[in-house]
């Protein structure tokens, strides 16, 4: 039976969603994910194929715990891929800023409210990634 595919990332609330959907691993590969990044908003929608290592994979729980800490982090997504940024706001939000410098050299930011059990669910979809495509979390 095929894994399913797990929103590593799942952020939305006032129209707007910033979705990072891992659907498996990379064809050909077995220590690299295959990621969707989504963006939508009223204004834009954007959508960028990502490949992520473990190692970046395990740099988002240690932005996640900056973040959870209340202080601003840049999520680094290795080698080639988009530069993330979450910035906290007044009202319990975080702008979102998504940077892809080398294949589109777009940027756009999306601000998004943080509702109490996010953190929760973020830390919890991270585990469920690491337990489905790297054996533990």
């Amino acid at each position: 039976m095929a894994d399913e595919p797990i929103d590593l990332i799942h952020l939305a609330g006032e129209g707007s969603s910033f979705v990072l959907r891992i659907r498996g691993t990379f064809p050909g590969s077995d220590d690299l994910l295959d990621g969707e990044l989504r963006i939508d908003t009223t204004f834009v929608t954007g959508r960028l194929q990502m490949w992520l290592a473990q190692d970046t994979v395990d740099a988002w729980r240690d932005a996640l715990d900056v973040l959870d800490a209340g202080d601003d982090v840049v999520w680094d997504t290795g080698t080639r891929g988009p530069m993330v940024s979450l910035e906290h706001e007044e009202f319990e939000r975080v702008a979102i800023t998504v940077r892809d410098p080398d294949a589109s050299g777009v940027g756009v930011t999306v601000p998004i409210p943080l509702d109490d059990g996010w953190f929760d669910d973020a830390y919890d979809r991270l585990d469920r990634v690491w337990q489905q495509w790297f054996g533990s979390a």
